[in-house]
């Protein structure tokens, strides 16, 4: 399994958005890594590309808020499984 994906990232405020592959460790204890097959830019990510958050530390990868599979699960994790489909969805 690569643990390169391909993702839109934002180097900074106001700037485009770059598309690039980026490597994702495997899950440590109690993570879970989710496949992303659809997201979206809500609008807590347009603010934050707008700058309008001034402590955010970039680079980021915007979209929190979409629906994947579950790829694979770190030690302890009982509560899901490899090849689940997942919603996320941000809490208020």
């Amino acid at each position: 399994m690569s643990n390169c994906f391909q993702a839109a990232v934002a180097w900074a405020p106001g700037k485009p958005l770059s598309v690039e592959e980026v490597e994702v460790a495997p899950p440590k204890a109690g993570e879970v890594r989710i496949k992303l097959v659809a997201t979206g830019i809500c609008q807590t990510d347009e603010h934050l590309l707008q700058g309008c958050f001034p402590n955010a530390e970039f680079p980021v990868i915007p979209g929190h808020e979409g629906a994947g599979i579950v790829e694979s699960i770190g030690e302890g994790v009982t509560s899901m499984k490899p090849v689940w489909r997942m919603q996320l969805l941000q809490e208020s």
